[in-house]
């Protein structure tokens, strides 16, 4: 008959049987375990980064408005942002042409630059 280890290791490093865990334990205080629970008793379940924040919108808490607020802002700054590139584009480039006539016929994969 073969000898059954529960624990997994080499002959003669534990016991064999049911109490294998309780001597392990004691060899090793961090192989035990502890079990720690939620005090409301029941396990919570995890929450998404942006789950709390749309909470946070929908019961229009401070910290709802405060991230309103910012988002806000964020979007304004973005839009000016925009607005500038274009402008600069738009009202720029032919500025640039009508100041520096030489650049009318320089040509880009046979385009004139100013098309």
């Amino acid at each position: 008959m073969t000898e059954r280890r529960t624990n997994g290791g080499p002959k003669g490093l534990g016991k064999t049987g049911p109490h294998v865990g309780e001597v392990r334990a004691e060899l090793d205080p961090a192989a035990r375990r502890v079990a720690v629970r939620n005090p409301r008793g029941r396990a919570t379940r995890p929450t998404a980064p942006g789950e709390r924040a749309l909470a946070e919108l929908k019961e229009q808490t401070e910290v709802g408005e405060v991230l309103l607020r910012s988002l806000t802002r964020a979007q304004l700054m973005l839009a000016v942002r925009i607005f500038a590139v274009f402008g600069f584009f738009l009202l720029g480039l032919p500025a640039l042409f009508a100041t520096h006539p030489g650049l009318v016929d320089f040509r880009i994969i046979g385009l004139p630059l100013p098309w």
